[in-house]
C-alpha cells in the first residue's frame, strides 16, 4: 500500500500478521511495483525519485534520482535486473535494479505518464500527455515508432502477452497497434464515448483526409 505521507506498507493479502512498514520519503507515493520474484517492491514518489526495497525492509533502498519533476510510474524488468520509469519531466528512465542509470528516454511532450517493458525485455512502452504511445529499444538503437492515441493524452497502453501488439487508450477511444510498425490492426469502439479525430483517423488508420473527414462527421452525427 502507498501511503500519502510517502511511506510504504506491506501486508499479506488476507490482511493477516503486521505490516512491514517502508520508511517515507518527501512526497506521496503515486505507483507502486513488484519485482516479478516477489522479493523487492518499487516505488514512484512526488518528490522525483523512486525507490526499490526488499520485501521484509531489510537494508537501504535503492534511490533511482535524476528526473526533474514528479515519478508517475514505475516497472520492473521480466527478469528483474532493469527498472523503467517515467516522470512529469517529459522522460522515461531506465535505471539497474541497484539505482545506477542505464539510459534516458525522451518523449517530447510535457509529461510521460506510465511505461512498461515488453515481455523479452527488449523494449519499452511509454505513453505521454500528449496523445502518443512510443516504442524504445531498451538499450537505445535507432528511434522510437510513434503510435497516436485518441484525444489530447495517451492514458493508458500495453502490451499483448506475445510481444507482437500493443493497445494505445485516450479519452477518444482505443486501438490495437502492430508494434513493429506503427499501423492499426484494430480500432476499439464498442465502449467508448467520443469520436476519433480527423488527424487521428489519418494517422492511425491510414484513412485519407477525405475520407477521414466523412467518417468523423459521420461519427458525430451519430453520438448526437
Amino acid at each position: 500500500l502507498g501511503c500519502g505521507d510517502g511511506s510504504l506498507a506491506i501486508r499479506t493479502a488476507a490482511g493477516e500478521g503486521p505490516a512491514v512498514l517502508l520508511p517515507a520519503s518527501d512526497g506521496g507515493v503515486l505507483d507502486v511495483a513488484w519485482s516479478p520474484d516477489g522479493q523487492r517492491v518499487a516505488a514512484a514518489h512526488w518528490d522525483a525519485d523512486a525507490r526499490g526495497w526488499r520485501r521484509d525492509g531489510s537494508g537501504e533502498p535503492a534511490v533511482l534520482r535524476g528526473h526533474l519533476d514528479r515519478v508517475l510510474s514505475v516497472a520492473w524488468s521480466p527478469d528483474g535486473g532493469s527498472l523503467a520509469t517515467a516522470g512529469r519531466d517529459g522522460t522515461a528512465r531506465l535505471w539497474s535494479a541497484d539505482g545506477a542509470p542505464l539510459g534516458r528516454l525522451e518523449v517530447a511532450a510535457r509529461a510521460a505518464m506510465g511505461a512498461r517493458w515488453s515481455g523479452d525485455g527488449r523494449r519499452v512502452l511509454v505513453w505521454s500527455s500528449d496523445g502518443v504511445a512510443r516504442v524504445f529499444w531498451a538499450h537505445g538503437e535507432d528511434h522510437p515508432l510513434t503510435f497516436p492515441a485518441f484525444g489530447d493524452a495517451a492514458a493508458q497502453a500495453r502490451w499483448s502477452p506475445d510481444g507482437r501488439r500493443i493497445a494505445v487508450a485516450g479519452r477518444g477511444g482505443a486501438a490495437l497497434f502492430l508494434a513493429d510498425a506503427a499501423l492499426a490492426d484494430a480500432w476499439l469502439d464498442g465502449h467508448v464515448r467520443g469520436c476519433m479525430s480527423v488527424e487521428s483517423r489519418v494517422a492511425a488508420l491510414g484513412e485519407d483526409r477525405e475520407a477521414a473527414e466523412a467518417a468523423h462527421a459521420a461519427c458525430e452525427a451519430g453520438s448526437r
